[in-house]
């Protein structure tokens, strides 16, 4: 992956965005931004906090953020409605960077809400 990155993304960022029903208070932090190619353009690494994910695996069944999740920009730029902060310490994504980096997987172009959605029906299959 080469360095040119001129997103308007940029970790630690906060930013609100179309959520699902019940999870009006759920953000999103960029946690790294990385050009790809120039097909995929960049990818936007985020954490979401404050969703409310079924997840038979754990106790409570409940869990309430996703440490790491990439995403076309387009995708991003599709799903955020407001930047409410910026400089955040960034939550631990490294592990699951790391699993996506090397299993070369690939990157969501649906709403981040819908990817949520998709996680949660993985998780309940």
């Amino acid at each position: 992956m080469t360095q040119k990155n001129d997103s308007i993304y940029q970790a630690g960022q906060i930013w609100r965005y179309k959520t699902r029903p019940g999870e009006e208070d759920s953000t999103l932090i960029i946690v790294k931004t990385e050009y790809y190619d120039e097909v995929i353009g960049n990818v936007i690494h985020i954490s979401v906090t404050g969703v409310r994910i079924k997840n038979p695996n754990v106790e409570g069944e409940i869990i309430d953020n996703v440490p790491h999740m990439p995403f076309s920009e387009s995708a991003i730029t599709a799903s955020v409605v407001e930047l409410i902060d910026q400089g955040a310490d960034l939550p631990s994504f490294e592990e699951g960077y790391n699993m996506w980096k090397s299993a070369s997987g690939g990157i969501f172009t649906i709403q981040v809400s819908e990817a949520v959605e998709g996680v949660e029906l993985g998780l309940n299959q």
